[in-house]
């Protein structure tokens, strides 16, 4: 993977790409509401994008034009892929208002935005004006339980952690009016994770979390799957490192 124009890559970033597993595991979490025409907010340097469907569409974007120049080295060559720089005042639905697409999603991205709900607000109405015959959705992974925000949240640039209450809230302030079982869906992912997070940022009061860290929880992720898949089939626990979330357009 080509990272040689991107420099002082951030930790969370930097981390992701030897996490493949991890990389997996968030792929088939997200892979069954994904369509056909794909906008990835926050793509960063690819290490998730690799693994979205290049089906009618796909586009990747982010702010940092770093990242921008690192995922048309990667990506572009790929005629089925687009990399656009989105600029933080940019209006998107302007922007993308001729590609109608299906599917909004990001992997850790809106924990970055100061206001959420602004920005779920514009994909909403970039969703809806799409011209797309298939189910339109926004599918969101955020670090979950804001009981849980820690220094190393903060030298990350996090504004918060979600609590799928606290998702739910910022979909009402985007404007829609009513959340249900049809039009919004949610789980906590990865309970080992969480319990990780909470040791080496609460407990121990680490302000940074190493590279070792990341490469002993890749060599724990299959069991760790395994175990967040018998939990969850046996009592839908709300403890997870991760919040997955899924707004489906009327």
């Amino acid at each position: 993977m080509n990272t040689e124009t991107v420099q002082n890559l951030p930790f969370e970033l930097d981390s992701l790409q030897h996490a493949h597993r991890y990389q997996e595991w968030l792929r088939d979490a997200a892979w069954p509401f994904l369509g056909k025409r794909i906008l990835e907010i926050g793509s960063g340097i690819g290490s998730l994008s690799q693994h979205l469907p290049q089906r009618e569409r796909l586009i990747l974007s982010d702010v940092d034009e770093s990242f921008v120049r690192s995922l048309r080295t990667r990506f572009q060559p790929n005629k089925a892929v687009s990399v656009l720089q989105i600029n933080e005042q940019e209006n998107i639905v302007d922007l993308l208002a001729d590609e109608n697409l299906d599917t909004v999603v990001s992997f850790n991205v809106l924990e970055h935005i100061e206001d959420d709900a602004a920005l779920l607000r514009n994909l909403i109405t970039l969703l809806a004006q799409s011209k797309s015959p298939h189910t339109k959705r926004i599918i969101s992974l955020v670090p979950a339980h804001p009981w849980a925000f820690s220094s190393v949240d903060k030298k990350m640039g996090h504004y918060r952690r979600y609590s799928d209450r606290m998702f739910r809230e910022a979909y009402l302030r985007a404007g829609v009016s009513e959340l249900n079982k049809k039009n919004y869906y949610s789980r906590y992912i990865n309970l080992v994770g969480l319990l990780g997070w909470v040791t080496n940022s609460k407990l121990l009061g680490r302000e940074k979390l190493g590279l070792g860290s990341v490469l002993a929880f890749e060599k724990i992720c299959p069991a760790a799957r395994a175990l967040d898949k018998a939990l969850y089939a046996l009592a839908r626990p709300r403890l997870g490192n991760s919040l997955l979330t899924v707004y489906t357009l009327p």
